[in-house]
């Protein structure tokens, strides 16, 4: 007898993600995922059953990972219904729009089969129902997050039409009502009660270099690193959200590439990066960087705080890593640390082993030498899973999560 050829359900999930992104979810079909899978439909029917079967599985694992991150966040100390909606709120201001739009899409996709929405039910009563108060901070909280919830579903279900911007000005409304009401029950400050996330985001060749030999500003001709460095960064030129952040001008691509820079920028509440990536902004940046958010910089030379229009500030630490990480913590409050670079700085916040998220932008192009980004780790080393692929024409966007 011939044995059935096993289905590879994260595979097949990856795809009918991707088809929701490329569509919106309006040609969401079974024949859709399966040519996207390179599978059989029939080989999708024996694993998923039904349509319904196949979103079901995919809402179950979204769910299961945006429910890690909040897991992550609230960290190992004690944790109340109001950190817990803090955590929900502060992912869900993490998480970019098309991963926002893909989460109401399969809610809404099984509205007809209550029976599915089982999962949904339970996230929503174990946030709700331990804030049943009608006064005082619990009651505000609560009504914080029905405001949230009842926007995200308006929107999935298509009933108004919210901007992400919007969007994200409720977010980022309650998450305030949230920490008021936490400030005023403890009578102190209560930005740290959420763990920030440490993130490494940046662009690798398929080789493997995050920059390619003889990168100095002053030559751009030498060995041809400004050609190369343009075929790896070129992806995030053309997004329009990248373009007005650093004044560019108008124009530029809109969808879920640029939604991923909107969110990764809105996300972060510090940036560490080392001398060698420093010394080479400072040459070029303009006169307003572009991190508007405090940037420590690992570094020997003793200087004072260098203070830019905008809202960048460069620390320089001469403290070590574990030091430079501590003063983020504390200016970030609740928000993440993006680790910037160079490759030997995310190297030594992967040795410390404090890194959870890595977002990689992985651009079509060989370099053949230059600085590695993986190397001169220590064994054991971080785990990390898949978390999510988004595909673009010049980059492919790889986001992996600490297991």
């Amino acid at each position: 007898m011939t044995r059935k050829k096993e289905i590879d359900r994260d595979k097949v999930l990856d795809a009918a993600e991707a088809v929701i992104l490329d569509s919106g979810g309006r040609n969401f079909t079974l024949d859709a995922v399966a040519e996207r899978a390179g599978i059989s439909k029939g080989g999708l029917v024996y694993t998923f059953a039904t349509k319904d079967g196949l979103v079901y599985a995919a809402l179950e694992r979204e769910m299961a990972r945006f429910q890690e991150a909040m897991r992550r966040r609230l960290g190992s100390g004690p944790t109340g219904p109001v950190e817990l909606v803090l955590a929900h709120i502060e992912e869900a201001l993490a998480e970019d729009d098309a991963s926002t739009q893909m989460a109401a899409f399969l809610i809404t996709a099984l509205v007809h089969a209550p029976d599915m929405l089982g999962p949904v039910r339970r996230l929503y009563r174990a946030l709700l129902d331990p804030l049943r108060s009608e006064h005082g901070e619990v009651a505000e909280v609560r009504h914080a997050l029905l405001a949230v919830e009842g926007i995200f579903l308006l929107r999935g279900l298509g009933f108004a039409e919210v901007s992400p911007d919007e969007l994200k000005s409720v977010l980022l409304h309650a998450r305030n009502i949230v920490l008021a009401a936490l400030d005023r029950s403890t009578g102190e400050t209560c930005d740290r009660r959420i763990m920030s996330k440490v993130f490494v985001n940046i662009g690798l060749s398929l080789d493997g270099y995050m920059a390619p030999e003889g990168m100095t500003m002053e030559n751009p001709g030498y060995k041809n690193w400004g050609a190369k460095w343009g075929a790896l960064m070129g992806w995030i030129m053309n997004q329009q959200y990248f373009r007005e952040n650093l004044k560019f001008g108008p124009g530029g691509e809109t969808g879920p590439v640029n939604d991923l820079v909107r969110s990764t920028t809105e996300r972060i509440g510090a940036n560490i990066m080392g001398k060698r990536m420093f010394d080479q902004g400072e040459a070029s940046w303009p006169e307003a960087a572009p991190f508007h958010k405090p940037v420590y910089v690992l570094t020997n030379e003793k200087r004072e705080p260098w203070v830019r229009p905008g809202g960048t500030t460069f620390y320089f630490i001469n403290d070590g890593p574990e030091r430079a990480l501590e003063l983020a913590r504390e200016s970030a409050g609740s928000r993440d640390i993006r680790i910037a670079g160079g490759a030997d700085v995310i190297q030594q916040y992967l040795n410390l082993g404090v890194v959870d998220e890595l977002e990689i932008a992985l651009a079509p192009v060989l370099f053949g030498g230059g600085r590695r980004l993986f190397e001169n780790l220590r064994e054991p080393g971080l785990q990390f899973r898949i978390d999510k692929v988004l595909d673009g024409p010049a980059a492919t966007h790889l986001r992996y999560v600490r297991k």
